[in-house]
């Protein structure tokens, strides 16, 4: 459904789902909640099929009436994950991805260790995914600013542990890389 409708955002949801299994793997969740986290991060973006085209192909920025109805995307998500039963065990993740740590997100105004585990990972991989692709109307930036951006919103937007633990997999890809060029 998502694919059809916005290969983007398809596109996007693919890479937010590598992110959320590579960070839910080392951070040990078990083989099942490492399926469940990847399957949320796959499905986050659903409630994307409701707004209009204006609205979600858009390259400019978004007035006030616009930005309230793309930040309905976690509440329409959750609808649509809770009519379709093998995806109803995500709705509740999917809805809280845009909650910030300090209680500033959407659309709940949930905070800290009130937003679902599987929903802080989900955010961390949905923001960094975010920030390293193109997107409508911004480039992509590297992959070494989008965490430098992740680690100022460390402990306010996102939970902390989750923010170091994607450091931790970059700084680890990054020597790996190094070692295999040294030895090539």
């Amino acid at each position: 459904m998502i694919k059809e409708r916005d290969e983007a955002t398809y596109a996007h949801s693919k890479g937010t789902a590598q992110w959320a299994r590579r960070l839910a793997t080392a951070m040990r969740l078990t083989r099942d909640g490492i399926a469940y986290v990847e399957l949320c991060a796959l499905v986050h973006d659903v409630g994307k099929v409701a707004l209009s085209d204006p609205i979600l192909f858009n390259t400019r920025p978004l007035n006030e009436t616009e930005t309230e109805q793309l930040r309905d995307h976690p509440v329409t998500s959750e609808h649509i994950l809770n009519q379709i039963p093998a995806l109803q065990q995500c709705a509740v993740v999917v809805r809280a991805h845009h909650e910030r740590f300090d209680g500033l997100g959407f659309p709940d105004g949930l905070f800290g260790y009130s937003i679902p585990f599987e929903a802080r990972i989900l955010a961390v991989s949905d923001a960094f995914q975010s920030m390293i692709s193109f997107g409508r109307g911004r480039p992509a930036i590297p992959a070494r600013q989008a965490l430098e951006q992740l680690q100022h919103g460390r402990g306010s937007h996102w939970d902390p542990e989750v923010v170091d633990q994607l450091v931790v997999l970059l700084v680890a890809g990054s020597r790996r890389k190094m070692q295999l060029a040294s030895t090539a």
